[in-house]
């Protein structure tokens, strides 16, 4: 068994305006998105290798100022379960973790 299997993660700061926020995966798989305001979120190059699975994860960190009013938006491509979204968190300082795979590119 493998115990010393790590992932680099990318911190992205959100500023206080709404934002487009583009999550490059060709070379990252773990981000945590300081969520200051209203977030859209898209996904660019997942890997694409016949045979093979693509997961990924992001962390949402909803900050001190969160009152609920912040809207997370995530790319029309993601199949959630139930064909139904999450409830993003209406609490202050709160992490959430979101984990995405896929076997065909993201199609």
């Amino acid at each position: 068994n493998r115990t010393d299997y790590l992932e680099n993660l990318v911190s992205l700061p959100v500023p206080s305006a709404s934002v487009n926020l583009n999550l490059g995966l060709g070379a990252n798989t773990v981000f945590r998105i300081n969520v200051a305001s209203s977030t859209t979120i898209s996904f660019t190059n997942p890997p694409s290798t016949a045979g093979k699975a693509f997961v990924f994860t992001v962390f949402t960190d909803l900050g001190p100022t969160n009152n609920g009013s912040w809207m997370i938006t995530w790319p029309n491509s993601v199949r959630w379960d139930d064909n139904t979204l999450p409830i993003v968190s209406i609490n202050a300082d709160v992490l959430e973790a979101y984990t995405f795979f896929t076997i065909d590119s993201g199609k």
